[in-house]
């Protein structure tokens, strides 16, 4: 009896994790994102000097809506749990600095696209019909959005808007491991004399699975160099370019319904393909963050300092005027952040989206719990309030708006709630 006691205690002992020390692990962090239909998971994880992995548990605590991005220096301490898989659960973080500018988000940008097939499986899309799928849609889309300063090329060949290839794995259908499916296609290129080994000859991979039952549509790393998208059986630029956006660093762009950390949609930024991948362009924040605006031959959208009438040209336009304007002044907590307003011509609607100077997530402003569409624009006589910042459309004439902002002359109410008032 006493014996079998022991070896009950010795087993809940192993599945606690009770016998495992703390330690610390020092490396490159790893984020990935995966894109359900309603909703995102995150993975994390951690490659030290010796280019082992550890992947990370993060505590239930932990607010996903951190300005984490692939290739940042970071500093885990914690312990090793056998129950979870050898998972790293984390008790402390510290990241060494903040990523101030997105990587790779500016010049040619050399990209490998694998059709990947199944051991058991074979994928109905081939390397040609990939690569007319990226000549016709993903590279006209990064183009548009970045105003000429990004583009997409193959590091064989510099004028296709990539290399393309077609790779079987030994992985059976079904299978959802993305490490085994990126570093089985990778190998397979690399025996067809693609330099997938020698950094920087690519710093974007993109997998195209057969549709398996992993239950996410798409997942990638975001921001660093060298990262990689998988597309789950739909091939098309509301799935790629979405995944391709994550690798350059953007996070979603959700929709916050009345006031600042009271709830939000994942998704629920029609606007947006960072939202709403049906939004179909890149909204001004995400433009913002990846250095697509305020450049010389641009768009613009100035940070405003004074109180007075604007005039901004729709966002969704080509053009290179004044695409909206960006409002200083408030705070999430004791995070400085900036609201975006934008026209949208197509659909004759102005939006406030709000979002920090060093983060990734965007968010659509709304006015009242209800998520109707009419709640989300702010229609002429309308009046956002927040925190002291009044924003009022004017009016509204084809492709152009004019916006009232009224700034406040002394301090700031933090966290109080946006309203909206009808005049």
């Amino acid at each position: 009896m006493a014996n079998r006691i022991l070896s009950i205690l010795a087993v809940a002992l192993f599945l606690m994790g009770a016998a495992a020390p703390s330690s610390e692990i020092e490396g490159e962090l790893e984020v990935i994102v995966k894109d359900f239909p309603t909703h995102a998971e995150h993975e994390y994880s951690v490659k030290d000097a010796k280019g082992q992995r550890h992947k990370l548990r993060m505590p239930a605590s932990y607010r996903h809506d951190k300005p984490l991005q692939s290739g940042q220096k970071v500093r885990v301490r914690g312990k090793r749990s056998k129950a979870i898989g050898g998972e790293f659960e984390v008790e402390s973080f510290e990241v060494s600095a903040s990523i101030t500018v997105l990587p790779n988000t500016v010049g040619p940008l050399p990209v490998l696209v694998m059709v990947v097939s199944y051991s058991n499986q074979q994928n109905g899309l081939s390397a040609v019909g990939a690569k007319d799928l990226y000549r016709t849609a993903i590279d006209p889309f990064m183009r548009t959005e970045s105003s000429g300063l990004q583009w997409l090329v193959g590091d064989k060949t510099v004028s296709d808007p990539g290399d393309f290839t077609a790779v079987t794995i030994a992985l059976a259908s079904g299978g959802c491991d993305y490490n085994q499916i990126t570093a089985q296609a990778r190998e397979q290129a690399r025996l067809q004399g693609y330099r997938t080994n020698i950094f920087d000859a690519y710093k974007s991979f993109v997998y195209f699975i057969p549709s398996s039952p992993c239950g996410w549509n798409g997942l990638a790393t975001v921001g660093g160099t060298g990262g990689f998208a998988i597309a789950n059986g739909e091939y098309t630029c509301r799935v790629i370019c979405h995944e391709s956006l994550h690798n350059r660093g953007l996070q979603h762009s959700r929709a916050e319904p009345q006031c600042l950390n009271c709830g939000y949609s994942e998704y629920g930024d029609f606007t947006d393909v960072m939202g709403n991948t049906s939004g179909g362009i890149v909204g001004a924040y995400g433009r913002d963050r990846l250095g697509w605006v305020n450049q010389q031959n641009t768009p613009q959208v100035p940070t405003i300092t004074q109180s007075s009438d604007y005039t901004i040209d729709a966002l969704d336009t080509p053009g290179l005027g004044v695409k909206g304007i960006k409002i200083g002044g408030a705070m999430d907590g004791t995070n400085p952040i900036f609201l975006y307003v934008t026209y949208r011509q197509t659909r004759g609607q102005v939006f406030v989206h709000r979002g920090s100077e060093f983060g990734s997530y965007g968010y659509l402003m709304g006015y009242i719990n209800t998520p109707d569409v009419g709640n989300w624009s702010l229609e002429p006589g309308e009046v956002f309030t927040l925190q002291g910042i009044t924003i009022r459309t004017q009016s509204i004439s084809g492709g152009t708006a004019v916006i009232n902002v009224q700034l406040p002359s002394v301090g700031t109410l933090p966290n109080a709630p946006s309203t909206l008032t009808v005049n």
